[in-house]
């Protein structure tokens, strides 16, 4: 192919681990993570990204002027000392690790967004000692440090300590040599509750799945285990969750054992309600089925990779492959393709290197949805294309071809390295993941003489992280249309950076906004709707306790980020900043500036009715301290432009809190310069100025005056707010906040707002 585009080429001095469709793959905040022998490289992409920009990594220059890629970088390294000496608990052979002699990284799986303090992901981190542990972002999901919260394999061992099995039984079943994390289910509820439903499978030595979900309180559960083998389960795969009934999903989980045969389990969630302070409260209870299907043949042949493929409008179908072969299998509730059971092709001989074979172990597994296709990339470097998936799975197909794609995978490898390649160098390709719906892809390869069975030391190996444009589906049209699908798809808890991510890659220059610019400019000035409703609150007529706070907490977290139209209207807010300052026009700058104070009023009205409307319903517990928040939303609700309802509200909330607290509806309200001390009105939520010129920031969570160095940032339009008490970095006191901010009203709202209010993106901290 004569059209590709590389716009990453950056090296990474690291031994790349063995070859995985997992090895890289993309978080659901926007990252990519790669999995090295002893680190798991975190790459954040720079679009939409306003939040310390000049950190960035950009591989060197690139002809043609195609616009490279900018990537924050973090990792997290392996910590070979903290093993498990698993003679300790069983002195059996079968539970000896020989991954003990050099421990590498085995795994990695992701958890989805919105699980940690942060709102950000769990990285569940599987070494070849079988060490699985938790680690989550400390502060700055970006470049920052990633701390380690929960060692899982210690945890299972405690759970099973009490089983009344043999000691070799229970080491096993914590033995996990295989793992996946579901995505999280959608009940069918608005607005949606922040619960999280998704559950991490593990594969163990003793023939079982064991399933752990991560609580709202941040501590890990162990929801189930199920015996479905005799033998060692090295692979597993989560589907997506089908909906099939009120507040009720299901979904399967794939499982390999090592003598070649693949089954699955069912998995049902059902959400069920309880009544609470301000509402409903939401729990979920999960059922476990196993299903005898024997979709893999027992043939003593390893499966090298296993994985559920969604097909838009479809049931997700099962990918898994095996040395020399790959296989399709229907899902067995429901059969939407022209075809049911399971298609297996053979791989065929793609000549790329000396080192070229169809019986490698596949490295990266894909649909591609404009064509109806599966893309499967072997650790050679080579791709093959299964044609008319949905219809009647080949390899004949005309779009795009094994051998057309090959041949452009390994023209970039040679462009990429510096020195001379020869038919003798292979490209060794360990993992391989889409960049986006348009012929992206992104993927990490080293360069390899394995036919002279040479011996490289780890220092000397260095990988590169590639991202490249092999086929040609971003028109204009494509482009148009996957930004329409983005919005009117938008889900609530979802990172609107990971959402937008394919579509501000295709405009990143001024030619491109102005080319789809009238389009773009249509399918954002969409009818706004009314946001009057749906708020519902019940009020609380008994004493301010704890559960009542934390019900408070969650209430306000549920209306505040649980409606799918809001996240979309904070993702048209996105595009419309983004545009605003790529495009270098002053007539569209300025439309656009109309659409985004549009979109941003609207966004900050529902926030304000939100909060009304919570403050309504917790009128008798308010205390003293918490009458200058109230008294802020009563202003709030003064500004021009707000409607004439929200107006009504926030008057009778006014006359409330002067008929409960008399003495102090007038006191307290009054903020002062931090640098004079002359009083600063409130006339702007998003900047202080006071008679003396000094100007100060707004924290735009509460509105008030931003004079302490506890703060965090939006990454996207690097709006700043009060951490939350809860936060490991503040003083426990809570005497660093403006006394005015004190109450626990504000304190709640803090705790409540886990990602930024106008935008959607995710908050990082510096201190």
């Amino acid at each position: 192919m004569s059209h590709y585009a590389v716009h990453t080429a950056l090296n990474l001095p690291t031994a790349t681990s063995h070859p995985s469709a997992n090895c890289v793959q993309w978080s659901s905040d926007g990252q990519v993570v790669i999995t090295t022998k002893s680190a798991v490289y975190i790459m954040t992409p720079d679009h939409g990204i306003n939040f310390d920009t000049t950190s960035v990594l950009r591989s060197v220059g690139e002809a043609g002027g195609i616009p490279h890629v900018g990537w924050f970088r973090t990792l997290i390294q392996l910590n070979k000392n903290a093993t498990l000496r698993w003679p300790d608990y069983s002195q059996e052979w079968a539970a000896n690790s020989l991954g003990s002699i050099d421990v590498s990284m085995l795994a990695v799986t992701i958890s989805p967004t919105c699980m940690t303090v942060d709102a950000g992901c769990v990285i569940a981190i599987l070494s070849s000692n079988m060490d699985l542990s938790f680690w989550v972002s400390s502060k700055n999901t970006l470049k920052g440090e990633w701390t380690r919260t929960h060692d899982v394999t210690t945890f299972l061992m405690k759970q099973y300590a009490s089983d009344d099995e043999t000691d070799v039984s229970n080491v096993l079943k914590a033995q996990i040599i295989s793992m996946s994390w579901s995505p999280q289910p959608n009940f069918g509820v608005s607005p949606a509750p922040m619960i999280n439903g998704s559950l991490l499978v593990g594969g163990s030595r003793g023939g079982s799945l064991v399933f752990i979900r991560y609580n709202e309180g941040y501590d890990v559960e162990h929801t189930h285990t199920i015996s479905v083998a005799e033998g060692w389960i090295t692979n597993v795969a989560f589907s997506s969750w089908t909906l099939v009934g009120p507040a009720r999903c299901e979904a399967h989980v794939a499982y390999a054992v090592a003598d070649g045969t693949i089954n699955l389990v069912r998995v049902a969630g059902e959400l069920q309600v309880s009544s609470d302070d301000f509402g409903e409260n939401y729990d979920i209870k999960f059922t476990f089925l196993k299903e005898e299907l024997n979709i893999g043949e027992r043939d003593g042949r390893g499966v090298t990779a296993l994985r559920w493929i969604e097909v838009p409008g479809k049931t997700d179908a099962l990918v898994h492959c095996k040395p020399g072969t790959v296989s399709l299998s229907t899902c067995p509730t429901s059969t939407p393709f022209s075809w049911h059971g399971t298609r297996t092709l053979k791989l065929k001989y793609c000549k790329l290197s000396v080192g070229s074979s169809p019986f490698l172990p596949v490295s990266g597994i894909q649909y591609v949805t404009g064509h109806d296709a599966v893309a499967l990339t072997l650790f050679d470097g080579s791709m093959h294309i299964i044609h008319n998936v949905t219809n009647d799975p080949s390899w004949n197909g005309s779009s795009i071809t094994t051998q057309a794609l090959s041949d452009a995978v390994r023209a970039i490898f040679v462009r990429s390295e510096s020195e001379t390649i020869q038919d003798m160098d292979d490209n060794h390709i360990s993992g391989m993941a889409p960049y986006d719906s348009m012929g992206s892809l992104v993927w990490i390869h080293e360069a390899s003489r394995t036919a002279d069975f040479s011996y490289k030391h780890d220092a000397r190996h260095q990988s590169m992280f590639m991202v490249a444009q092999i086929w040609d589906q971003s028109g204009h049209n494509n482009i148009l249309r996957a930004l329409e699908n983005t919005l009117n798809s938008a889900k609530a808890y979802t990172s609107p950076l990971n959402s937008l991510r394919p579509i501000f890659f295709h405009i990143r220059s001024k030619d491109e906004v102005s080319a789809l610019y009238t389009e773009i400019a249509k399918i954002l000035s969409v009818e706004l709707p009314d946001y009057s409703t749906g708020i519902s609150v019940f009020p609380w007529s008994g004493p301010l306790l704890p559960e009542t706070r934390r019900a408070f907490r969650r209430s306000l977290t549920k209306h505040l980020f649980g409606w799918d139209t809001l996240i979309a209207l904070r993702m048209r807010l996105s595009v419309s900043d983004y545009l605003w300052k790529l495009s270098g026009d002053a007539t569209k700058q300025e439309e656009l500036g109309y659409t985004a104070q549009a979109l941003l009023n609207t966004i900050s009205h529902r926030v304000l009715r939100t909060m009304i409307r919570h403050l309504a319903a917790v009128m008798h517990c308010l205390t003293e301290q918490d009458v200058p928040f109230v008294l802020r939303m009563v202003v709030q609700s003064l500004l021009p432009g707000c409607p004439p309802d929200l107006l009504s509200e926030g008057q009778e909330i006014s006359e409330k809190v002067k008929a409960l607290l008399p003495d102090q509806a007038s006191n307290g309200f009054v903020e002062r310069c931090p640098a004079c001390q002359a009083e600063v009105p409130l006339e702007d939520i998003t900047m202080a100025r006071c008679p003396s010129g000094h100007t100060w920031s707004r924290c735009s969570i509460t509105t008030f005056i931003l004079s302490t160095p506890y703060l965090r940032t939006c990454v996207g339009c690097t709006r700043k707010a009060f951490l939350p008490l809860s936060s490991s970095s503040v003083p426990a006191t809570g005497d660093w906040l403006p006394t005015a901010a004190r109450g626990w009203v504000a304190e709640e709202l803090l705790e409540a707002v886990h990602r930024c209010l106008f935008c959607g993106n995710t908050f990082v901290s510096v201190l």
